[in-house]
């Protein structure tokens, strides 16, 4: 009886035990485990934290180079701004405009028609003396020319004959679309300055229409304007000193 008893006594002893050394077992490997995936994230934490610096680095340094570009861009861009404001102000000083424009082309005309720059020296500072003219005035009428029909009374002369003008234009529709024998007043006319002797000059545009005509030592200026009847214009001359 008291072997058994021991016997029962020692084996309830080795099972506690044996259940024990299992918790601690089962502890144990909890414990390893959880300081394995302890580590493990750790290392992977650090690894991406380690990552993170250094795209927040690169960022850093493009987002500088992008500043940098920006500040460059901005300062060539106004330093192109006042590079134009520089050359148009240049330009609006050192070209000429309007009237002086106009001018300048005649001027470069007479040039490449072979007039003496001195000559036409001469002719702008004659300008500004008082104009010596006629005290009367010439007005002639006569018809425009159309390519409907032409008229024996479609030319007037100047100056004694020595200068004739002539005028062609477009001709007048009527409301069922037919072309009349006069010319249309609000369409453009071409005025014809032919000289005895030689050489013409032309004008055109609609009327009234202004033109001037040197011949020697005289200048002849010439007004047209629409005449009070149909199919005429007038034509009124004034002969000035020249230059």
């Amino acid at each position: 009886m008291i072997i058994g008893l021991r016997e029962s006594r020692a084996h309830d002893r080795r099972r506690r035990i044996w259940r024990v050394v299992k918790w601690l077992f089962v502890l144990t490997v909890i414990a390893v485990f959880g300081i394995f995936m302890y580590q493990t994230g750790a290392t992977v934490a650090h690894s991406e934290v380690e990552a993170l610096g250094n795209e927040v680095r690169s960022l850093t340094a493009t987002v500088a180079d992008l500043r940098q570009t920006t500040a460059q861009a901005r300062a060539g861009a106004e330093q192109a701004l006042a590079r134009e404001a520089h050359w148009r102000n240049l330009y609006a000083q050192e070209v000429p405009t309007g009237p002086a424009k106009e001018l300048l082309v005649l001027l470069q005309k007479g040039l490449d028609a072979g007039i003496p720059p001195k000559r036409l020296a001469f002719i702008l500072g004659s300008a500004t003396k008082e104009r010596q003219c006629d005290r009367e005035l010439q007005t002639k009428r006569f018809m425009v020319r159309t390519p409907v029909a032409g008229s024996s009374n479609d030319a007037v002369s100047f100056a004694d004959g020595a200068i004739t003008v002539i005028a062609e234009g477009e001709p007048a529709i009527d409301p069922a679309g037919n072309r009349q024998a006069w010319f249309d007043p609000a369409k453009p006319v071409t005025l014809r300055f032919m000289l005895l002797g030689g050489g013409q000059s032309e004008a055109s545009g609609v009327l009234p229409v202004e033109h001037s005509v040197v011949r020697g030592d005289a200048e002849h200026r010439f007004a047209v304007t629409v005449g009070d009847r149909r199919g005429f214009i007038n034509v009124t001359a004034e002969r000035c000193k020249f230059p």
